[in-house]
């Protein structure tokens, strides 16, 4: 008799998922060192242009997800969630060092999608409150502040 992940899990258990999970929260593991080399470099032997780490990845996850929000979902459906917020937060500091609209037009699309225009967010449910989905939501400041690169 095998045991079979899904069934235990009520379907709530995605192991493809997880595992792009996985590749996302490694990926962004070190975000912080990443950004420190933002700006492109130039090789020395070539005098070509090296994108750095940070802007790859930025870029691989902005054409493998061009609606942010399709980036992860969570028990079957798409919504605020903390890990939007990590890795949009990163995109975030990424524009600010690199100038890039790009990358604030990709987290703006974001906030878009689930704020409505009152302000609310759709897909937040207040009786099924986490703490988690405060992460997502410090994108929010750095798209309300004014930003001299923009």
């Amino acid at each position: 008799m095998s045991i079979d992940a899904r069934q235990t899990f009520e379907g709530r258990w995605d192991p493809e998922q997880k595992i792009m999970d996985l590749v996302v929260a490694m990926a962004l593991l070190d975000i912080d060192a990443l950004l420190s080399h933002a700006q492109t470099q130039s090789a020395p032997e070539t005098g070509d242009t090296l994108e750095s780490p940070a802007i790859a990845i930025a870029n691989q996850l902005i054409e493998r997800f061009p609606k942010p929000w399709l980036m992860r979902n969570s028990d079957g459906e798409y919504v605020w969630s903390y890990t939007h917020g990590l890795v949009l937060l990163g995109m975030q500091r990424l524009a600010e060092q690199t100038g890039n609209t790009q990358y604030y037009d990709y987290i703006k699309a974001y906030a878009d999608h689930f704020i409505d225009q009152h302000g609310a967010i759709t897909s937040l449910k207040l009786s099924e409150f986490n703490i988690d989905s405060v992460n997502a939501g410090k994108i929010l400041f750095g798209l309300s502040l004014p930003n001299k690169r923009r």
